[in-house]
């Protein structure tokens, strides 16, 4: 009787047990945050009221509740109860804010959270209205033309797209391009470092989404296995590359981006290698911390950093598991950010905002060289997380800026996607959601103009063949 009454229920309903998220935070917390979690869990009520659906167009604003209470609500608790678990990982002006005995600068963050929170929640619901909720035009995501059915196509673009990951890899292995904790040597001519940077890291990811895509719309599962396969080795080599820890998680996380958009529908086997290879990730998420370090420190080659890594990290499954869970949680930056900007820096950058953000590093330069004294020999530097960015870059009144603009975004950006003329709305929707899951964790808002740039070329092109394709199969 139970199960059949649970299976009854509307899945939109059940969208009212994520205000659950914050009774339980609070019985988590110290006593005095209440006003914050009632003021937020009253605001979230009020968006949900007008976000009834989990439809390809409302997918942004799920994904900031979803960042929101998990990387700053449920981390309040935490930084009250074990705030040593950031200091070990920040750097040493921070790690002092955070072990001092009075912590209450944590309540301050909360308070700084909850303030944009709350602005992004009541500005989201008035550009929704329950009876303006955007509805998806039909026919927006038109069949192939006759040239994109053809299979060849997709078989000639997985091979473009692995000589390019062969190519661009070996470059970027030999100029050390976009490694992490590294000095970046000398620059190439003509900005080649970054141009091949951001090849291997926007271009590249959405020509294999593009295949996916294309793929799923001819209902060709060879092609589509394909992409997930070119998906897959190109996270793989980034991690080796770069040392980047959360390259392969980053590909897993398209593909969700990708089925979340309309793009694509997954099959129950095709979901579960996705999962083995989220699980893949958080497991290796450790031993590619050793592994950077000691590509830090040595010349080997990549493959014998690795296989130390491994033999270092050799612990059973369910400890590197949980270390990995653990590690990538922590150091997505939340609300111990905006604790650290709040409580080291004198006053927001206001007019000199503009000046800071034509400076090489940007805002986060200024954060990690200015108020962190983080010395620039160090080659890393720590990001300023969503609220961090905007409280530093003009107080209150950034927190209320950037709040309004965050729930522009993720109305009306969406709706002139889905409601446009655009043959690859569900991939410029999966950029989207992207370069929003990136600015709300890391917050170098600053610093994501040539990814969007990159991006927007990559998909304006993308249009351009498709059009092209249409009008000479017409002639």
């Amino acid at each position: 009787m139970i199960r059949l009454t649970i299976a009854t229920i509307s899945p939109t309903k059940l969208r009212w047990l994520i205000l659950l998220a914050f009774p339980l935070a609070y019985l988590m917390s110290a006593p005095e945050s209440a006003l914050y979690f009632a003021a937020s869990f009253f605001a979230c009520a009020w968006l949900l009221y007008y976000v009834d659906s989990f439809r390809e167009d409302t997918i942004p604003v799920w994904l900031v509740l979803f960042l929101f209470i998990l990387f700053y609500y449920f981390r309040y608790p935490l930084l009250v109860s074990s705030p040593e678990l950031f200091a070990n990982i920040s750097p040493d002006s921070v790690r002092m804010l955070y072990l001092h005995v009075d912590r209450s600068g944590s309540l301050v963050a909360l308070k700084l959270s909850s303030f944009l929170f709350c602005i992004f929640c009541i500005a989201a619901g008035l550009l929704y209205g329950r009876r303006n909720c955007v509805q998806r035009k039909k026919g927006h995501n038109p069949p192939p033309s006759p040239a994109c059915e053809r299979a060849r196509i997709g078989y000639l673009a997985t091979l473009a797209i692995l000589f390019l990951m062969v190519t661009l890899g070996y470059v970027a292995y030999v100029y050390r391009i976009g490694q992490m904790g590294v000095s970046p040597g000398e620059p190439l001519p003509f900005r080649l470092k970054g141009v091949i940077y951001y090849a291997r890291h926007v271009l590249i990811p959405l020509l294999i989404l593009a295949v996916i895509y294309q793929a799923s719309r001819m209902e060709n599962r060879r092609l589509i296995g394909l992409g997930w396969v070119l998906l897959a080795l190109h996270g793989v080599s980034d991690t080796l590359l770069r040392g980047s820890r959360s390259s392969i998680l980053l590909c897993a996380l398209l593909v969700i981006f990708l089925c979340a958009s309309g793009g694509v529908k997954l099959r129950r086997k095709e979901i579960l290698v996705l999962a083995g290879i989220a699980g893949g990730a958080i497991f290796l998420f450790p031993i590619v911390t050793y592994y950077r370090i000691l590509q830090s420190q040595n010349d080997s080659g990549f493959f014998e950093n690795i296989v130390y890594a491994f033999n270092y990290v050799n612990k059973d499954v369910g400890v590197v598991l949980k270390s990995g869970i653990y590690s990538i949680y922590t150091r997505i930056p939340g609300l111990e950010t905006a604790w650290a900007v709040s409580g080291l820096m004198d006053y927001p950058l206001g007019s000199r905002l503009t000046e800071i953000i034509r400076t090489p590093f940007g805002v986060t330069g200024y954060l990690n060289f200015n108020i962190y004294k983080v010395p620039v020999e160090a080659y890393t530097l720590f990001a300023p997380g969503f609220v961090g960015w905007f409280y530093l870059a003009g107080g209150w009144a950034g927190l209320a800026t950037g709040g309004v603009a965050l729930a522009l975004l993720c109305v009306w950006l969406p709706r002139w996607i889905y409601r446009g003329r655009m043959l690859w709305s569900p991939l410029a929707n999966t950029f989207f959601l992207w370069v929003l899951f990136i600015s709300l964790t890391d917050g170098t808002l600053d610093s994501n103009f040539l990814l969007i740039a990159t991006g927007l070329a990559t998909l304006a092109a993308l249009e351009f063949f498709d059009h092209a394709i249409k009008l000479s199969a017409r002639a």
